[in-house]
């Protein structure tokens, strides 16, 4: 998860469809502008978020990130046709 999603920087951040639209923001095709030269890296988005209460003092402890109260988890997409 990018550094400014984490431990309350985004609080208004409470649903999987709002967390996927704030990394969809930080990619070049969708909101930001390309990079200088025009040179294009490759990315994606998560496959599911999971949205919990509060993050553990510190990040990169799965037991404390697994310990956290779950508010919402999902795929933060719109479910339609695909092309």
């Amino acid at each position: 998860m990018p550094r400014s999603l984490e431990r309350g920087a985004r609080p208004s951040i409470s649903t999987p469809q709002q967390a996927h639209a704030a990394c969809m923001a930080l990619l070049p095709r969708h909101g930001r502008p390309r990079p200088p030269g025009r040179t294009r890296y490759t990315a994606m988005t998560p496959g599911r978020y999971i949205v919990c209460e509060d993050a553990p003092a510190d990040p990169a402890d799965i037991t404390g990130w697994q310990a956290q109260a779950v508010l919402a988890d999902g795929s933060g997409r719109s479910v339609g046709p695909t092309r």
